[in-house]
């Protein structure tokens, strides 16, 4: 029952890590006082004042579901058409792709500094890959319109490279995915609520995703009745380890919810709809699940026995391959836990 993701205002000490906040005595987040055991429809469901849930690092804070948005992402596939020799020639593709839809898409901006970039005034193709290489990722993201609006929005991060493209209609969704899935192992996120089976009985867990290409993100919400009980918060990008892939920021059990296993089972719900999501991509290479910024050494443990390792060697950046089995990863962290056995035992049911 503990704060495993934090985000604080930068006028604190909890972005600290949490390694140095041991060494200087700084006091970790207090475990819960004692277990519910009875739980009921009129159970209290209190969320911590510490997290601060409008601070996200990698996307919104707050996803808006817009039922006619959908955002395509994945990485390239190797070797597709000599794609992945940079990102500027991934978005080369998605730009002549939108603009054989009939849509404007400017790759150079109307400035003076660029004019170096122009022939008698307009840009060539040949002149626009030389930008991106050039200026990627600075003017991301770049937008396709027609006389009505924006009608996709695209970028690119990383050397594999990894797209995101949000369109606002079925029409431009369907013809950007035919064009592009032979080069790219799309996944597709509907920008609108999705209700996931039982997780367990009696509990609801829903899904809303929203935000434009640099910071989309995927609220989940776990409710008893119409009671919100626990809560997380993902992007698709980390950008302290530089990797791309769902990333989790915040996610928080109520108090008087905790240590029933409520936790424990979202994440597995999470990482469930993850595989299905990014099922393409996983039948080629593997796509990891990332955990950023774990702010105690209690929740970093707890992360590493469900199977994510450390990838910072300070235990605050975690990963896994999406749907790996824990048996690969199971090993306990290096050196002395700080927990006996008998409370081991419990924080393996507990939620977070």
């Amino acid at each position: 029952g503990f704060p495993v993701c934090v985000l604080t205002s930068f006028d604190s000490m909890s972005h600290f890590p949490f390694m140095l906040q041991e060494s200087l005595g700084i006091a970790a987040p207090e475990p819960p006082s004692q277990r519910v055991h009875d739980l009921t429809d009129e159970t209290p469901a209190t969320f911590s004042a510490l997290l601060n849930w409008d601070c996200a690092e990698n996307c919104t804070a707050k996803p808006t579901a817009e039922d006619d948005v959908m955002t395509l992402m994945g990485p390239a596939i190797s070797g597709a058409d000599g794609l992945g020799e940079s990102p500027a020639t991934a978005l080369m593709r998605i730009v002549r792709t939108v603009r054989s839809l009939g849509l404007n898409c400017q790759v150079i901006p109307n400035e003076e500094e660029f004019a170096e970039y122009l022939v008698n005034g307009a840009p060539t193709t040949e002149a626009e890959a030389a930008f991106l290489e050039e200026y990627w990722p600075e003017f991301m993201p770049l937008h396709a319109a027609d006389a009505t609006g924006t009608q996709a929005s695209f970028t690119v991060r990383g050397d594999v490279p990894w797209i995101t493209v949000r369109c606002e209609t079925d029409r431009v969704l369907e013809l950007i995915l035919r064009m592009l899935a032979p080069h790219f192992a799309l996944a597709l996120l509907p920008h609108r609520e999705l209700i996931f089976r039982e997780p367990l009985p009696g509990y609801q867990l829903t899904a809303v995703t929203g935000g434009n290409p640099e910071n989309i993100g995927t609220l989940f919400a776990l409710r008893k009745g119409p009671k919100l009980i626990g809560k997380a918060l993902c992007a698709y990008h980390n950008s302290e380890m530089d990797s791309d892939g769902p990333t989790l920021e915040f996610i928080e059990i109520a108090a008087e919810w905790q240590r029933h296993g409520l936790g424990t089972r979202m994440v597995e719900a999470m990482e469930e709809f993850f595989c299905d999501v990014f099922v393409s991509a996983m039948r080629r290479d593997e796509v990891r699940w990332s955990v950023c910024y774990v702010t105690t050494s209690q929740a970093s443990r707890w992360f590493q026995k469900r199977g994510f390792r450390d990838e910072d060697g300070m235990g605050e950046e975690l990963s896994k391959a999406l749907g790996a089995e824990v048996s690969e990863f199971d090993e306990e962290p290096d050196g002395d836990s700080g927990m006996d056995e008998d409370e081991d035992k419990d924080e393996s049911d507990e939620g977070l």
